[in-house]
């Protein structure tokens, strides 16, 4: 076991790959058929391995195989491979590790004859504080049956029970409140295939470093258990603990950049997801605010409003691109990009505008009812639909009172795109129930196929009441409530009227796996922002948008902000400064967003699988997983038993 300083899982996580994938198994030749070899077997057929986080000594499995004569060691002539590739390397059956927990399969073959032993390495570590004195680590016995659930002398306020984490975050506070004269604490987090342990004093860490990259990483998809342990150092002999939470690490990544508007800088900020600080992107000059920003899908312009009038500038350098030469600039409340960047769909209350995104030309304008009012447009990612938010109510006050940011009673819309461009009349999706009811701020997912968007008694600014819902792009079973996003505060509390507002979805490097980010002025632990919007992301499980289910994780705070500045909006785009960025392909927008080379070649629909047709049927990237296939077939049972996609008299095995 480990025993180091406790910067091993309390510093900054250092840079990770852009992309989480899954790899082939490590293989380390061919598969040789050895004549007149019978079976095969490995030895030792299992084993428990303990990574500490220090050097350690491979492990050497040997293969033998049965003959006629008896039995020979084998292993310079088989073939070996290792799944999953990212526990380590296995080479003339010497296995070295990774540095990454998790369970695993070592494979012996020659030819057809094949055998397996099992591989577990669990992450076992024990970590030290520097605050610590000599003693301090021995006080918390390792059992934890003995200890004293009790939220009124210890209680954990920071993450959220129910979190999702990215692997690239890099980084988590962890805070918690003690009573009681306690002085002592221990983090703990644990799994089946995991057990670290920090030892500290203070209420409050921050995990990061080599410990938490190898956290991250033994746990692709999967849950671990976190608590905080204290006592009194004075009497150690009643050790107290938190209600445990629980904290799912996604085997996938949020790349890219993404730019946000940030109202004490009064200008549009850049940073990455596992990014220490963020840097000014687009200045404010003369003291001008610059709002209501939108970003092209390529990260190579960014268009937004200053004095109520349509801007662009080219990215990363700044450069203006429209107005210029003294032309005069389009009126603008809000925008978006049309996918291929090409156009910018810009609002203005009474109409909607199509305007050239490199030079601001006006191109075609769809022109509303006297009566009817618009703001906040989104267009889909696959530009198929664009979603507004929609004043159609008759109240001339409503309307009378109608701005640029400002608005109450509006209804959540949508019009399609033609195959010329054109755009159809809004189509109500989800209709305001009064002048209370607020409905706006609608953003598509990734894949097109839901919106989310802000619901709020009163107005759309700055209202603690506002939530966030999820509806179907077709509006298939109406809108869908986030519970877990809107009201799971820190550990296990519920929180109300927190204003979480201005959904942005961000990309993600899995499919099915979607995260959204928002504003929201909750507290992070007990730091409150006192009315300062910071920026939150929860996971969302675009399988489950239907009513009654909650397809959202608790929300997780992005650390490089500080709490006395007000940030909201924050649009995500490839790195201009990267040739490609790779996310999930989106079917059918003609963009390679995989960075495979080519467009829409990634694009599957899931169905269960099939085994022995040799397709990855259900879209993990794996074929005929989970299979577990014969040396031969079996005639009349109805399955292809060998895999090799005939099944019973249709295969050579069963020929009379």
């Amino acid at each position: 076991m480990k025993r180091a300083g406790v910067a091993g899982l309390l510093v900054l996580l250092s840079c990770r790959a852009e992309d989480v994938e899954l790899v082939p198994p490590n293989v380390d030749g061919g598969s040789p058929e050895i004549p007149g070899l019978l079976s095969l077997s490995i030895r030792p057929a299992s084993v428990s391995l303990v990574e500490s986080g220090q050097a350690a000594a491979p492990t050497q499995f040997t293969a033998f195989g049965a003959f006629d004569d008896g039995e020979r060691e084998l292993t310079d002539q088989v073939a070996w491979s290792l799944a999953p590739a990212e526990l380590g390397t296995i080479t003339a059956g010497r296995f070295e590790r990774s540095g990454l927990g998790g369970r695993g399969t070592v494979t012996a073959a020659a030819g057809p004859v094949v055998a397996q032993a099992d591989l577990e390495i669990r992450l076992q570590q024990l970590l030290e504080g520097p605050d610590l004195f000599p003693g301090d680590a021995t006080l918390f016995p390792s059992d934890t049956s003995s200890d004293s659930v009790d939220q009124a002398t210890l209680e954990l306020l920071y993450p959220s029970h129910e979190v999702e984490l990215p692997q690239n975050l890099g980084r988590l506070d962890v805070e918690w409140i003690a009573s009681g004269g306690l002085d002592r604490f221990q983090v703990v987090i644990e799994s089946p295939l995991a057990r670290i342990r920090a030892n500290l004093r203070g209420t409050s860490a921050r995990l990061g470093g080599a410990t938490w990259a190898q956290l991250a990483g033994s746990h692709l998809g999967e849950t671990v258990e976190l608590r905080v342990r204290g006592l009194r150092s004075n009497n150690p002999t009643t050790i107290y603990t938190s209600d445990p939470i629980t904290i799912t690490f996604s085997a996938a990544q949020i790349p890219g950049a993404f730019y946000y508007w940030s109202t004490t800088t009064r200008g549009i900020m850049r940073a990455r997801i596992d990014a220490p600080l963020a840097t000014l992107a687009v200045p404010t000059s003369g003291g001008e605010c610059v709002g209501c920003h939108t970003l092209s899908r390529d990260g190579r312009s960014v268009a937004y409003t200053r004095d109520n009038k349509l801007r662009s500038n080219n990215l990363p350098d700044g450069a203006l691109l429209f107005p210029s030469g003294g032309a005069a600039a389009q009126d603008s409340t809000a925008a978006a990009y049309s996918p291929d960047g090409a156009r910018l769909l810009v609002a203005d209350r009474e109409h909607l505008e199509l305007v050239d995104a490199l030079t601001g030309a006006l191109l075609s304008r769809v022109d509303l009812p006297e009566d009817r009012r618009v703001a906040q447009p989104d267009w889909s990612p696959d530009g198929r639909w664009v979603a507004i938010a929609y004043l159609n109510s008759r109240d001339e006050d409503l309307r009378e009172h109608f701005t640029r940011t400002v608005f109450e009673g509006t209804s959540l819309a949508v019009l399609s795109v033609g195959e010329d461009g054109a755009l159809s009349s809004p189509q109500v999706l989800v209709q305001s129930s009064g002048e209370d009811d607020t409905v706006f701020a609608p953003s598509f997912s990734p894949d097109s196929s839901a919106i989310a968007f802000v619901r709020a008694r009163g107005r759309s600014k700055d209202n603690r009441r506002a939530e966030l819902y999820l509806i179907r792009t077709d509006g298939s079973g109406g809108p869908v409530s986030l519970a877990r996003l809107n009201r799971r505060g820190g550990g296990r509390q519920t929180i109300t009227q927190v204003g979480n507002s201005l959904p942005v979805w961000a990309p993600s490097t899995r499919p099915g796996e979607a995260w959204l980010a928002f504003s929201s002025i909750r507290s992070v632990g007990s730091r409150s922002p006192e009315g300062y919007d910071q920026l939150w992301i929860a996971g969302i499980d675009l399988s489950r948008v239907v009513p009654g289910d909650d397809p959202s994780s608790a929300a997780f705070w992005l650390p490089f902000q500080s709490l006395t500045e007000a940030n909201h909006r924050p649009l995500w785009t490839p790195n201009p400064n990267d040739t490609c960025v790779a996310t999930v392909d989106l079917c059918g927008n003609g963009v390679d967003d995989d960075c495979s080379g080519q467009a829409d070649d990634a694009c599957c629909t899931p169905s269960p699988e099939l085994c022995g047709d040799q397709t990855d049927n259900d879209c993990d990237r794996a074929v005929d997983e989970g299979c577990g296939c014969s040396l031969t077939e079996s005639c009349a049972n109805g399955v292809d038993d060998d895999c090799d996609g005939r099944t019973d008299r249709d295969d050579d095995d069963c020929e009379d």
